[in-house]
């Protein structure tokens, strides 16, 4: 990402190819850590799930979404590819599931480095 595409990491965002409906994977950059969610949820805010993933190992949960793979392994959320193409990620009690368009968009802007503004050593 240029300078210029730098993104807000004080606010949750998505990526550009997510379409503007209201379904998508959302990101939310923290001090220690990366926070994950599903906007397609509508129950109270307060109580929405989210997956936090350690700033530390956000480059490598991105490598392993690139790539295809499962995760799972040393505190990184596990992804489950489903046969009619939805994919679940799960991390301790919480499992948010996300469509196939949805994670293609997530896939798409991780390959055009739209979620790489957490440092590796953070």
């Amino acid at each position: 990402m240029s300078d210029m595409q730098k993104v807000d990491v004080s606010v949750w965002f998505k990526s550009t190819f997510s379409d503007h409906g209201n379904a998508c994977v959302e990101v939310r950059i923290c001090d220690h850590e990366v926070l994950v969610r599903d906007s397609k949820y509508v129950g109270d805010v307060a109580a929405q799930p989210m997956i936090a993933v350690r700033a530390s190992r956000w480059h490598e949960f991105l490598e392993t979404v690139a790539g295809r793979g499962a995760g799972g392994k040393d505190g990184l959320p596990l992804i489950d590819y489903r046969n009619d193409g939805s994919v679940s990620l799960s991390a301790g009690t919480v499992t948010l599931t996300y469509t196939r368009p949805e994670w293609d968009a997530f896939r798409d802007g991780i390959e055009h480095n739209e979620f790489d503004s957490v440092p590796s050593a953070a």
